[in-house]
């Protein structure tokens, strides 16, 4: 007597055919994690494109941002080379300026000139003989020191700067040095790369 058909979708054995895993894969639940995972692929296009153009916003927003910090930093090391580089020349003019002695009056007076510009270096070069016969016949002998230097204000090729000095004149009317002390306010120019003093006020 022939055995009876096996049901169709099962295997022989009992156990569950391909067709059947299949089917019961499919007629699985959905889960919130399905749902999760299937959200992007599932996403309307106008919502993926709104994304991206967030996306894109915001790193260009960052890119400006960079930018803005890098200038300011630039331009933070730059002001601050300047204003150094604005002290250094004035302490050399301060130094030139308390420093002049008989025998070199001339060559004194002449790195004075080269460090100076406008009116100031105007005034010594008007009165460069006058000034130098003076020192000469008083025999007149100056030795300056720069205590502190600073500045006070940069603005462009113009630049501030306040110095202290110690100062040590002789002369053939005293037998001892005398101390002096300075304070100086000189503004200082940007000519050609070089800072050069145009003003100096004797503050105190």
């Amino acid at each position: 007597m022939a055995e009876p058909a096996a049901p169709s979708g099962r295997q022989l054995n009992g156990s569950t055919s391909v067709l059947d895993a299949d089917h019961e894969a499919d007629a699985r639940p959905t889960t919130r994690l399905d749902a999760v995972e299937a959200g992007p692929r599932n996403a309307p296009r106008g919502s993926r494109s709104r994304a991206a153009a967030i996306v894109s916003a915001i790193a260009a927003l960052a890119t400006v941002a960079a930018l803005v910090i890098g200038v300011a930093a630039w331009n933070g090391e730059r002001n601050a080379a300047d204003g150094q580089a604005a002290a250094d020349a004035a302490r050399q003019v301060a130094t030139y300026l308390t420093s002049i002695k008989a025998d070199s009056a001339d060559a004194d007076l002449q790195r004075l000139l080269d460090a100076s510009t406008g009116d100031f270096r105007d005034q010594f070069a008007q009165r460069r003989d006058p000034f130098v016969q003076i020192v000469q016949q008083a025999k007149v002998s100056t030795e300056g020191q720069v205590v502190a230097v600073g500045l006070d204000s940069l603005d462009g090729d113009t630049a501030r700067v306040l110095a202290a000095v110690h100062s040590q004149v002789t002369n053939s009317a005293a037998t001892q040095p005398e101390n002096r002390d300075y304070r100086l306010s000189m503004t200082m120019q940007r000519v050609d790369g070089r800072w050069l003093a145009s003003a100096v006020e004797f503050v105190a």
